[in-house]
């Protein structure tokens, strides 16, 4: 049975639901070259352990890791994010999608601040 099905008119209660702390962290800013590390942590709100499967920045420069044993219902998680500035320059964002066996099957955290170019030295 698929989770949400109904059988004989009976429907499938077992959820599983992910609830950030806060899906959105401003690292304000940050010098070219610099890597950005934050931690989101969330909560399994539901009523059956939460399965992350995948988690996915838009760029190469950002990398998230993620729990891969089920989180139990009420329990605290976190993915790290760490996003590599080099090459980088003015305001950026970068949203991380996270598959999960989550009613909705993908949420999102986001990244964002400013990358500034290092001041050259004078000699």
């Amino acid at each position: 049975m698929i989770w949400g099905q109904t059988v004989a008119g009976v429907r499938d209660t077992a959820t599983t639901v992910i609830v950030y702390e806060k899906a959105f962290y401003d690292f304000g800013t940050a010098i070219q070259g610099a890597l950005v590390t934050h931690s989101f942590k969330f909560t399994n709100t539901g009523n059956v352990p939460l399965v992350i499967t995948e988690a996915k920045a838009t760029c190469g420069c950002t990398l998230p890791t993620y729990p891969k044993e089920p989180i139990a219902p009420g329990a605290v998680g976190e993915i790290a994010v760490t996003f590599n500035t080099a090459d980088k320059v003015g305001r950026q964002l970068k949203v991380i999608t996270i598959v999960a066996n989550t009613t909705p099957g993908e949420t999102f955290v986001q990244i964002s601040g400013a990358v500034k170019v290092p001041k050259r030295r004078k000699h």
